[in-house]
Formats: structure tokens, C-alpha cells, sequence
């Protein structure tokens, strides 16, 4: 049987969606957490690019969130059945890594005025317009009623998940409004795994 460990801080961050995936696809692993205030000065040179999440693979260390929550959507059939399902997956996940730099750029600003000016312009086109195009995909597959890509949940489908779940908690305004996508919403969470996880998960800051 295969060991994995994922090592990252106590919050969820970059590391949720993995987490996420681990939950839907039933496989047990160590949840490593490292307290960033108080260990993490101590250990950081201990990792080769000096961040976190690392995974470990019986031992096989690999770096990078993105790739690993790919590579694991990958060995738990959360991927696409195509090579071109697999290009609208991958798509769909830059686009919700634009959609949260945007955010980001709202949520560290400090200068009241341009935060305001930031935060209309995210709320009243960023969000729309990639919610929109999410929207869209997903009423040209199965009328909406299924998954953003092909006929089971992916890793595209987890990722849109975490945002709105987790990643939207920078901004309290910002708000999914979508009629599909909020059906989508509804289907992840109930996910037995992903909704067990949610219940028992370390109650923690973002």
C-alpha cells in the first residue's frame, strides 16, 4: 500500500484542495502540520525550496501544490477520461488560480481608497465574468445538472469547490450566485468524503 504525508502548515491555504481530494477519493494519509510561528523558523531549511506543502510518496519527496494535487488527481481517477477532458481540466484550474490572485490583490491592500476601487472591480466584473465562463461550461455539459468536465467529478470540480468554500472567506462580499454552479456547489459538498472531512477537519484560520 502506498504512504503519503503532506506536510504544511495548520490552516488550509494551498494545501485544502489536496486535502479535499484525499477526503473524496477515501485514501488515508498523514496530515502534517507545522506551527508557522513557532516551528516553522526552525525546520524551514529542512525543505529544499524552503516551502510548504510537501507531499511524500513512500518516502519520494515532490513540492509544488498544483503538481501535487494534479499528480494525485491523477493516481485516484479524478482526472479527465481524454486527453482533451484533461486540457479543459487543466484550463478550468488556471482560470480559479486567476480568479484567486485577483482576490489576493483585494485582500492585501491597504490603502482604504484603492481597496474599494480593487474590490468593486472584483465583485462586479472579475467574479462575474469567470463565474460566468464557469457557468457556461458547465450548462454545455449535461444541462448543468453533472460536472464542469465529462460524467464524474474531477479535480476541476474539487478546485472550484475549495474557492468558493474556503478561498472566498478573504473577501465576505464576494458571493456565488450562479443558479448551476451553486447546484455544483451542493454536489461536491455532499461528497461523503469531502463532507466528513469538513466535520472533523482541525478547526483552524484560513
Amino acid at each position: 500500500m502506498v504512504s503519503y504525508k503532506l506536510t504544511y502548515f495548520n490552516r488550509r491555504g494551498r494545501a485544502e484542495p489536496i486535502r479535499y481530494l484525499f477526503a473524496a477519493a477515501g485514501v488515508n494519509f498523514v496530515d502534517h502540520r507545522i506551527d508557522e510561528k513557532e516551528e516553522w523558523p526552525s525546520v524551514k531549511a529542512d525543505y529544499e525550496l524552503c516551502q510548504v506543502p510537501v507531499l511524500e510518496v513512500d518516502g519520494k519527496v515532490v513540492q509544488q501544490s498544483k503538481s501535487i494535487f494534479r499528480f494525485l488527481g491523477r493516481e485516484f481517477g479524478f482526472d479527465g477520461a481524454t486527453s482533451w477532458d484533461q486540457l479543459q481540466i487543466d484550463s478550468i484550474i488556471e482560470t480559479l488560480n486567476d480568479l484567486e490572485n485577483e482576490g489576493r490583490k483585494v485582500s492585501r491592500e491597504k490603502n482604504a481608497e484603492k481597496k474599494e476601487k480593487l474590490l468593486k472591480h472584483y465583485l462586479d466584473v472579475v467574479l462575474r465574468r469567470i463565474f460566468g465562463y464557469l457557468e457556461g461550461i458547465l450548462v454545455q455539459n449535461n444541462g448543468g445538472e453533472g460536472f464542469l468536465v465529462g460524467s464524474k467529478v474531477t479535480i476541476a470540480d474539487i478546485m472550484f469547490f475549495t474557492h468558493v468554500h474556503d478561498y472566498l472567506a478573504f473577501i465576505p462580499e464576494a458571493k456565488l450566485v450562479e443558479p448551476k454552479l451553486l447546484g455544483l456547489y451542493d454536489r461536491i459538498k455532499s461528497n461523503p468524503g469531502i463532507s466528513e472531512w469538513i466535520k472533523n477537519r482541525p478547526a483552524t484560520k484560513f
